[in-house]
């Protein structure tokens, strides 16, 4: 007797593909937002530290002012345990910035770094301290000379004098003014990439300028060397520069000039021997021209100095260097 089997039902295998995740909803209102804290450490950090050199600056001027002891006020910076009351909301404020915002990057930036807010304050103490008293001491004896000018006016009088032959003098009136880079920038850029612009500008501005007065001030010290020493020729024929004294001022001089220091000399004349040598006359030639005065800059602000062929390339510079290293 046959016997029957229920069929088996076939099971289809279908592979599945790659489908797309379901779209959702996202409640955003509870997302906290992603500080950036390089950005804002180059836009909140110069700031803070533009705050700080206005106090330092105030508190250097009443010392200089008041003729008190300037290493002292440098050692009770240094000697602060918290930033000054005041120092960041007063950052904030001129800065249009919201309330808290420099204080809580403060809080965010040492957390980073491991470190305290006053550190902020004893390095910008260590690094700008000096500078700054150098460009108060100049302006308070500039502002001294000028009322002693005046006063001497004043009292000066107008009777006449019999005339003098007297040396001619130049009186260069510099007059001075304020601009803000904020009209140079456009009106629709946000006030992040204005702050970023203005504080570039600012540096690079600050930085060309000490470079300038750093470079003009060693090319003045070099030709001061003219005053007392004379570039001569050694016995084995190199180039040095020696102490040299020159003639009395009085002594060329016409008479009746009126002139009170008696003890004033000229440069030293260049001896003759050096004069007469062509080696000596053609590395002459090149005192202070363009290549000297890049050699000025490899030799004393470059990140390398000078390599010991190009001294020996132009043996005037060497003989500065040998004075002024």
């Amino acid at each position: 007797m046959s016997t029957r089997s229920k069929k088996k039902q076939r099971i289809s295998n279908y592979p599945t593909g790659n489908t797309n995740p379901l779209p959702t909803i996202s409640d955003n209102s509870n997302k906290k937002l992603q500080h950036n804290l390089e950005e804002e450490t180059g836009i909140l950090l110069p700031q803070l530290k533009q705050e700080m050199e206005y106090r330092m600056r105030r508190k250097i001027k009443i010392c200089l002012e008041s003729n008190d002891n300037v290493g002292e006020l440098k050692k009770n910076c240094q000697s602060l345990k918290q930033l000054e009351r005041g120092l960041v909301t007063d950052a904030e404020r001129k800065a249009n910035l919201p309330a808290t915002t420099i204080q809580n990057f403060l809080l965010r930036y040492n957390n980073k770094k491991k470190t305290k807010s006053i550190t902020l304050w004893t390095n910008f103490v260590d690094q700008n301290f000096d500078r700054i008293v150098y460009q108060e001491r100049a302006k308070l004896q500039e502002e001294r000379g000028k009322l002693q000018q005046q006063q001497g006016e004043a009292s000066t009088s107008t009777a006449p004098e019999p005339a003098a032959i007297t040396a001619p003098s130049f009186d260069y009136n510099h007059r001075t003014f304020h601009g803000s880079f904020r009209a140079l920038l456009r009106q629709d850029l946000s006030h992040e990439l204005r702050t970023i612009f203005i504080n570039r500008l600012q540096d690079n501005l600050q930085n060309a300028s000490d470079y300038i007065t750093d470079y003009s001030l060693q090319v003045y010290k070099m030709i001061l060397l003219f005053k007392n020493h004379t570039l001569d020729i050694d016995d084995n024929s190199n180039i040095v520069m020696n102490t040299s004294e020159g003639f009395p001022l009085q002594e060329i001089l016409p008479n009746g000039f009126d002139f009170k220091n008696t003890e004033k000399r000229v440069a030293p004349p260049i001896p003759t021997n050096s004069i007469s040598s062509d080696t000596f006359t053609k590395h002459f030639k090149t005192l202070f021209s363009t290549n000297h005065l890049q050699l000025i800059q490899s030799t004393y602000f470059g990140p390398q100095g000078l390599r010991s062929s190009s001294l020996e390339k132009y043996p005037i510079h060497k003989a500065f260097t040998d004075v002024i290293p």
